[in-house]
C-alpha cells in the first residue's frame, strides 16, 4: 500500500511539474527598455573622436568597477590588457591597441580619473569614457565650455566655465560645473533613452516641469549625453513646463486676441518638450511591463520611427503567430497591423516564415467589401514598405476611402456622424497619393473640417468618446503630420493652445496618457496612440515623412525549424526545462503503468 501511495504521489508530482513546465518555463522571455536602478553611460573614442565603442547605457551591480562595466559591454575577446598587483593595465579596445607612447585614458564625467579603471567603483548616472591618446608626451588640450541652470527662483547653477577632456559630452560638463559649485544633479539612465536630467539643486517641481537645454542660445536637438562639446560652447538648462503655454502668460489668450506673431509664439513646441514626454512614456511602458511582442504593433511603429531598434521579441512572437495560423488571418486588421509591424522591424512581409503576407492581405476576403478603416489600414500596410501590388488594388482602396467622405470633408466609422479619429486616419492612409487631384482636394477639405471643428480648448469632444479624448487628438496629429500640415500651426492653435500642447495635457504623473481630458488614470491605448502622435510630430519636424512609412532595406527571415508551432528560444534555458518536463512525464507515465499492474 505504501508503495502504491508513493507511486501515486510521484505520478501526480510528475504531471504537476510537466504542467508547470509547459505553462511557466516555456513562456518566451521578453526584455524591454527600462530605467536602470543603477546605470551609467560608457563610450570609447580614438584620437580623432571617432567611435570605437558607441555611447551605451548599461546597468551595474554595487561595487562594480569601470573596468567591470567595460568588460560587460565589450566582452573579453575585444579587450587587450594585463594584470598586476597594481590592477589592470588596459591596452586595446575593439582592435585599437595602444603601443609605444600611446595609451588609453580613463575619463569620468569629463575628467581623467587619476586611477585605473579597475580601481574605480562606478556610481549611478556617471559618464565613463575611454579615449585613445597617441602620445603621453603631447596630451590633447582640454575643451573649455560654460554651463549654467535657471529656475523660477533664479540661478540654481551659476554660469561656470569648466575644462573637460576633448570628446566629452555636455552632460559631463554639467556634472563638472555642478561639482565645482556644490550643486546636486539628479539624473536617470535608461537602457534605451540614455541619460536624462531629473532635477538640479533639489528644486521643487510641479506636474509638467522639465529641464530644457539650450546650446549657444538655441535648443539642443539631441540629449546632453549625446552631444560632444566644442571649445567655447555655452550650455544653459532652464526649468520649463510643457503644460504651460509658451507665450508666458498666466492664462491663455482668446482666439480673437491672437495676432499673427502671438500665434507663432503660442504654436512653438520645443523639441525637448516632445522628447521629455516620450521619455516619460518609456517609463510608463517599463513600469507597466509593456512587452514588445505580437499584438503591440502601435508601440512597434512608434518605437521604429523614433529611431530605436525593435527588440527581437517582436519578430520571434510574430513568427510563432504566423506559424500557428499557417499564414491565414481571419481578422484582416491583425494581418494589416502585422505587416506594418514587420516592416517597422525591417523584415520583408512578402517572405516571412515562407508566407507572402502582403499577397494574403490583397486577397483577403474582408477586402472584397471592406469597411472604411479596413481600407485605410490596407493602404497603410501596403505603403509601409512600398510593397509592389497591382495598381488596380491601390486605386480601388483609394476609391473606397474617397467615396466614404461625408459632406463637409470628413469621414465616419459608421453612419453619417463625422469622426475626428477616422478623419485623421483617412489623412494618414491617403498621404502617399497627394499628387492625385481628387485625393489632394479631399485632404484639403478634411484639414479645413478638422480646423473648424477643433474646439477653443484645442480638442475634439464627442459623445461617442465620452468627451474630449486624447485618442482623437493623437489620430489628428498623426494624420496632419502625414500630409505635411503643422499640427502646431496657426490653423490648429486655439485659445487653449495647439494640438500638440493639448495632447500633452492628458499626460499623467506615471508618464501615461488618460483617455479623457479630465481623467486621472493612464490608459494603455491612449498612451500608445499618444506615443505614435508625438513621434509623428517629430518626424514632421525632421521632414521624415509619415509615421506609418519605414525606410531602409527589408530583410528576409529564414523560416524557423518547426517545433510544434513554437519558436526555439535561443536566449534562455527553456529547452532544458522542456527536456526535464518530458523526462518527468515519462517517469510519471511509467509509474502509473506499474501501479495498474500492481492493482491487477
Amino acid at each position: 500500500m505504501r508503495t502504491m501511495n508513493r507511486n501515486k504521489i510521484l505520478s501526480v508530482l510528475s504531471i504537476f511539474f510537466l504542467l508547470v513546465n509547459s505553462f511557466v518555463f516555456v513562456q518566451p522571455e521578453v526584455v524591454d527598455a527600462a530605467t536602470l536602478e543603477r546605470g551609467v553611460t560608457i563610450s570609447a573614442i580614438d584620437g580623432e573622436g571617432e567611435e570605437i565603442l558607441p555611447l551605451t547605457a548599461v546597468g551595474f551591480e554595487e561595487g562594480d568597477t569601470a573596468f567591470d562595466v567595460l568588460l560587460d559591454v565589450v566582452g573579453e575577446d575585444q579587450l587587450e590588457y594585463s594584470t598586476s598587483d597594481m590592477g589592470v593595465f588596459l591596452t586595446g579596445i575593439n582592435g585599437l591597441v595602444a603601443e609605444g607612447d600611446a595609451y588609453w585614458s580613463f575619463v569620468i564625467n569629463g575628467k581623467e580619473a587619476g586611477v585605473g579603471a579597475s580601481s574605480y567603483e562606478v556610481k549611478n548616472a556617471e559618464d565613463i569614457m575611454f579615449k585613445y591618446i597617441s602620445s603621453w608626451k603631447e596630451p590633447p588640450a582640454p575643451v573649455k565650455v560654460s554651463v549654467g541652470a535657471k529656475a523660477n527662483k533664479g540661478d540654481v547653477l551659476p554660469k561656470t566655465e569648466v575644462e573637460v577632456m576633448n570628446g566629452s559630452n555636455a552632460y559631463a560638463a554639467l556634472l563638472q560645473a555642478a561639482q565645482e559649485n556644490g550643486v546636486a544633479v539628479q539624473a536617470s539612465v535608461d537602457s534605451e533613452w540614455l541619460t536624462f536630467v531629473n532635477n538640479i539643486d533639489n528644486t521643487e517641481l510641479v506636474d509638467g516641469d522639465f529641464w530644457s537645454t539650450s546650446l549657444n542660445g538655441k535648443a539642443m536637438e539631441v540629449g546632453m549625453v549625446s552631444y560632444p562639446v566644442q571649445e567655447g560652447d555655452s550650455i544653459t538648462l532652464t526649468l520649463d513646463n510643457y503644460l504651460t503655454p509658451t507665450d508666458g502668460e498666466d492664462s491663455p489668450p482668446t482666439e480673437g486676441d491672437l495676432d499673427e506673431s502671438q500665434q507663432d509664439d503660442l504654436s512653438t513646441i520645443n523639441k525637448e518638450i516632445i522628447q521629455n514626454a516620450i521619455n516619460q512614456i518609456s517609463v510608463y511602458a517599463k513600469e507597466n511591463n509593456i512587452a514588445y511582442v505580437y499584438g503591440k504593433e502601435t508601440w512597434i511603429w512608434a518605437l521604429a520611427k523614433s529611431g530605436k531598434e525593435i527588440p527581437s521579441s517582436y519578430v520571434e512572437s510574430a513568427s510563432k503567430q504566423v506559424k500557428e495560423v499557417n499564414g491565414e488571418f481571419r481578422n484582416v486588421f491583425d494581418l494589416e497591423k502585422l505587416i506594418m509591424g514587420l516592416t517597422a522591424a525591417k523584415v520583408d512581409a512578402t517572405n516571412f516564415e515562407g508566407y507572402d503576407l502582403v499577397e494574403a492581405l490583397v486577397n483577403h476576403k474582408n477586402l472584397q467589401e471592406p469597411s472604411i478603416n479596413m481600407a485605410i489600414y490596407a493602404l497603410l500596410a501596403i505603403d509601409s514598405g512600398s510593397y509592389k501590388v497591382d495598381q488596380t488594388t491601390k486605386d480601388q482602396l483609394i476609391e473606397i476611402i474617397l467615396n466614404a467622405e461625408l459632406e463637409g470633408g470628413a469621414w465616419a466609422l459608421t453612419g453619417t456622424t463625422a469622426s475626428a479619429d477616422i478623419t485623421g486616419m483617412a489623412l494618414s492612409g491617403l498621404a502617399p497619393y497627394l499628387d492625385q487631384t481628387e485625393v489632394k482636394a479631399a485632404i484639403d477639405r478634411a484639414v479645413s473640417f478638422l480646423s473648424q471643428t477643433q474646439d477653443d480648448m484645442g480638442g475634439f469632444p464627442s459623445e461617442l468618446n465620452g468627451g474630449d479624448s486624447s485618442e482623437s487628438v493623437s489620430q489628428v496629429i498623426a494624420g496632419l503630420a502625414a500630409v505635411g500640415v503643422d499640427p502646431t500651426g496657426a490653423e490648429f492653435t486655439k485659445a487653449g493652445g495647439n494640438l500638440v500642447q493639448h495632447l500633452l495635457k492628458f499626460q499623467q504623473e506615471d508618464g501615461g496618457f488618460s483617455h479623457l481630458i479630465d481623467g486621472t488614470k493612464s490608459d494603455s491605448i491612449a498612451t500608445q496612440q499618444a506615443f505614435l502622435a508625438l513621434v509623428s510630430y517629430q518626424s514632421f519636424v525632421a521632414d521624415k515623412g509619415s509615421v506609418f512609412q519605414f525606410e531602409g532595406a527589408l530583410l528576409e527571415v529564414e523560416p524557423t525549424v518547426d517545433t510544434g508551432n513554437r519558436l526555439p528560444d535561443t536566449a534562455t534555458d527553456h529547452m532544458n526545462f522542456v527536456l526535464l518536463g518530458f523526462i518527468l512525464f515519462m517517469l510519471g507515465s511509467t509509474m502509473i503503468i506499474v501501479k495498474k499492474k500492481q492493482v491487477q
